[in-house]
Formats: structure tokens, C-alpha cells, sequence
């Protein structure tokens, strides 16, 4: 999924707000040309299964699928099909901590500690972890919580530019999840329900299975 130009998006967001504004016939065109460009990148990008949504307003534009759910086997992919979101998750979290930087609930330069002054590890480069590391996944820990548990240290100094496969941090956006939680005073499913899959006027998602 990572390989997917970002224009098929930036096309899809384009066509998909046009939906909500134009006569029947045009929207029939704008899902052609929807049906032409999932094919497409289907074929390109090997892709197995593809799953789209498009709401503005609290209305339902379009829901659609393309291929399989499952490998090696006739499951189409419909709108009622179910997708592990994994890291996806990621852009929730990140977009739930620039708003509360927005609204002056924090600052991203503060260290991680100045939020989570219990946060330590045995390496005492931890108290240089700031917000910005984690959401950059700059921050140094690793992979996953395993090792943090246990206080180990960790691979990279806080700050070390990204790498895709030495930095990545699954357990800096575990913290990150627990800040919006703590911050916000809601419950993480809460906070993100109310603030972005709701509150947002306009959803462009698409699901793809690999």
C-alpha cells in the first residue's frame, strides 16, 4: 500500500467531492471514472481486494468494492466487507494530537515526559523523546511495547532521522493514543469518533487488501 501514488488519492478526493454537487448523469461519470482508475491500480499494484467510501454531511455519496476478500477465493469485497485498519489507525492518532496542539492543549516541542512525567526507561535518553519523535517515528523506541515493559533500551537516538525499517515505532503511537486519552479526558474510540469520524464534513476512505 505504501507504493500507491498519492494521485490515485488526490484523483479519488477530487472525484468523490464533485459527487456531492452534480446532476445524475455527471455522478455516473465521476463513478466510471472511479471504476476506471481503482481497475487500473488494481491491475498495476497487484492488489487483491480495494474497498471505497465517500461521505460529506453525514451522507453516503458511494460505497463500492473491487476484487476479493480473500486470496484464491470468489469473496467479493463489498461495502459491508470488513478491513483491519492497522496502521491506518496512525492518521487518527496523529490528526487527534495536532488538534489538541491547535487548541493549546499541547505543544509537540515539549518532551514526553513534561506530558507522562512517570514515562522512564533505563537508557536516560528517554527524557529527550519529544512529541514531534514520536509522531515522526524519530523517537528512538521500539517496534513494539514488548521491550518497554521491561525498561530496555532502544535502537537509534531520539532524533535520528527516519528509517523505515530501523526507526518505525508501533509503540510511539501507543503512547501517542494514551496522550489523547489523558489530554482530552475521553477514551480514545471516544475522542476520535467525536472529533474526526464524525465532526469532519467530508471522508475520502479506501481500504485495500494486499
Amino acid at each position: 500500500m505504501n507504493d500507491i501514488p498519492k494521485s490515485i488519492l488526490t484523483i479519488l478526493a477530487l472525484l468523490g467531492l464533485s459527487l456531492s454537487s452534480i446532476g445524475q448523469t455527471s455522478q455516473t461519470n465521476a463513478i466510471d471514472q472511479i471504476d476506471s482508475i481503482i481497475t487500473a491500480y488494481m491491475t498495476t499494484y497487484k492488489m487483491v481486494g480495494v474497498s471505497i467510501g465517500i461521505v460529506k454531511d453525514g451522507k453516503i455519496y458511494l460505497t463500492k468494492g473491487y476484487g476479493t476478500a480473500e486470496i484464491g477465493k470468489v469473496k467479493p469485497v463489498d461495502s459491508l466487507t470488513n478491513f483491519l485498519t492497522c496502521s491506518i489507525t496512525k492518521l487518527f492518532t496523529a490528526t487527534a494530537i495536532m488538534q489538541l496542539s491547535e487548541q493549546g492543549k499541547m505543544d509537540i516541542s515539549k518532551k514526553l515526559i513534561y506530558y507522562l512525567p512517570d514515562f522512564k526507561m533505563k537508557d536516560k535518553r528517554y527524557q529527550n523523546i519529544t512529541i514531534e519523535h514520536l509522531l515522526t517515528h524519530t523517537s528512538g523506541l521500539y517496534w513494539d511495547m514488548g521491550p518497554l515493559k521491561i525498561g530496555l533500551q532502544w535502537l537509534p537516538a531520539p532524533g535520528t532521522k527516519f528509517n523505515a525499517t530501523e526507526t518505525y515505532s508501533n509503540a510511539a503511537y501507543d503512547i501517542l493514543g494514551y496522550l489523547v486519552q489523558e489530554i482530552s479526558g475521553k477514551p480514545y474510540q471516544e475522542y476520535i469518533r467525536d472529533n474526526i469520524l464524525v465532526k469532519q464534513t467530508c471522508h475520502i476512505v479506501l481500504l485495500i487488501i494486499t
